[in-house]
């Protein structure tokens, strides 16, 4: 879309509330993260004492030497794991500080951005989670727009996308897309296997250069014939 100028409008109560919503998943999301840790450390604590009662029951040394032998053995192990658990907290915290910290710029500003896009064809991806689907418009002759979010399954849901003429509106300091509106009656779409996506690496609203549907369809069906 480097050649697409969005238009820059006041944001709409709805709008506002999907931003909020988008806060408080990333809210939740740390919560969940602060429960595993916590689960994690209560796993291990009763790991170890089950397999000191076991090596107790067995074993004819004292049982001093036998907790010895246990610590010595979980309490690295443990510690690692704490280590990976306490690593990803952190990574997942300094995430949702970057996400979080546009949002509120977005919020303070008050504008969303939107670009009004027009596409030739489409094509559905399955992705990696679960029944969640992505879509690929074709907006220029080697464009493609990736498409990926509730906004876009709830208009498929509704019979209104994808379409030829639509808006795509995203917030301007997080890029985060928000809404989708369809001006124009929805056209036919194909449906590319999940072997094609592992080649796409790209992230919700990000425009891949260098490559058309047809050219997608093409690879796949040479790698069926190979495969």
């Amino acid at each position: 879309m480097a050649n697409v100028t969005p238009i820059l409008r006041p944001i709409n109560q709805d709008e506002l509330e999907r931003v909020h919503t988008l806060i408080s998943e990333f809210s939740g999301n740390r919560c969940l993260f602060t429960l595993l840790m916590f689960v994690t450390g209560i796993f291990i604590t009763a790991v170890t004492l089950l397999a000191g009662s076991a090596l107790g029951a067995i074993s004819a040394a004292p049982d001093m030497l036998v907790w010895f032998i246990i610590l010595v053995v979980t309490v690295p192990v443990s510690l690692l794991i704490l280590r990976f658990v306490i690593t990803g907290y952190d990574r997942l915290i300094e995430r949702l500080s970057r996400e979080q910290g546009p949002y509120a710029e977005d919020i303070q500003d008050g504008q969303v951005a939107v670009y009004h896009l027009q596409a030739t064809s489409a094509a559905f991806l399955k992705t990696y989670y679960g029944d969640v689907r992505a879509i690929l418009m074709q907006i220029g002759p080697d464009e493609m727009l990736y498409l990926m979010g509730p906004y876009v399954e709830d208009l498929v849901k509704a019979d209104k996308f994808p379409c030829k003429k639509f808006n795509l509106i995203r917030l301007p300091h997080s890029g985060k897309i928000i809404k989708l509106e369809c001006k124009s009656k929805p056209f036919a779409y194909t449906a590319i296997p999940s072997i094609s996506f592992t080649a796409l690496t790209a992230l919700d609203g990000e425009v891949i250069t260098g490559v058309s549907l047809d050219e997608l369809a093409r690879r796949h069906a040479v790698n069926d014939q190979t495969s």
